[in-house]
């Protein structure tokens, strides 16, 4: 095990932590299958590597997919009957990802009435 210098200062890992509410059209209803396609298109316009992802669907709706990323992970929540997705996303990577733009493309690419982020500060 390589063990860090004393001399050398120690500083947190760069950190980048969005919540991302969206609150769907009425009228739009999504299969399992397509959030979880959706989530796919959503990491990789964001330039974001997927090593795996595991999902659970809930009864009688509804589901939850974790991203494992080579820049650290994204979990999606879906809950049809309240029309709302909610995206927790975490990268440790130097490149910022830029809040506008991205509200752009997830009200475009998921149809939705509004969406709200958060960056998450530590």
């Amino acid at each position: 095990m390589n063990e860090i210098s004393n001399n050398a200062k120690l500083q947190p890992p760069i950190i980048h932590h969005q919540v991302v509410e969206i609150f769907l059209a009425r009228n739009i209803q999504y299969a399992n299958r397509q959030i979880l396609e959706l989530g796919i298109e959503f990491c990789r316009a964001l330039n974001l590597n997927i090593l795996n992802n595991l999902s659970h669907s809930f009864e009688p709706y509804g589901i939850t997919i974790l991203f494992v990323l080579s820049e650290s992970h994204c979990a999606i929540h879906y809950w049809p009957e309240r029309y709302y997705l909610h995206i927790d996303l975490v990268t440790c990577q130097k490149k910022k990802i830029y809040l506008k733009e991205l509200e752009k493309k997830i009200k475009k690419d998921f149809n939705a009435d509004r969406v709200n982020i958060y960056n998450i500060k530590y």
